[in-house]
């Protein structure tokens, strides 16, 4: 069974294995936080997405995305930079796509235990 959860709804439950598919700037933290808005929120929602597993968490950073409909670079999360010891990468995965486009599909697997 697979169950999908935004962060927010994720509050006070648990799961075997988590998975964040895009662990990248602009999605944790969020490109839509206020500046005026608390700069502590952004990271308890980390918290509580890497609290939410019961045994592994599987944090994706891929190495593309779409932006306003055009392929673009994405940068990684400040947060992966900030549990950067705590952290194990796994070998980045070759998944190209049928298309033989840009490798949107290619990313990096980062396991956290």
């Amino acid at each position: 069974m697979v169950t999908l959860a935004t962060i927010h709804s994720a509050k006070g439950l648990e799961w075997h294995t988590v998975y964040m598919p895009s662990f990248i700037e602009g999605h944790l933290p969020t490109g839509f936080s206020d500046p005026s808005d608390d700069p502590d929120e952004e990271r308890r929602l980390m918290y509580v997405l890497v609290t939410r597993a019961k045994s592994e968490l599987v944090l994706m950073r891929p190495q593309t995305t779409i932006l306003k409909g055009m392929p673009a670079f994405v940068n990684e999360s400040a947060f992966e930079r900030d549990i950067r010891d705590l952290i194990t990468v796994d070998k980045p995965m070759q998944h190209r796509p049928a298309s033989g486009g840009l490798g949107l599909g290619m990313g990096i697997k980062i396991g956290v235990r």
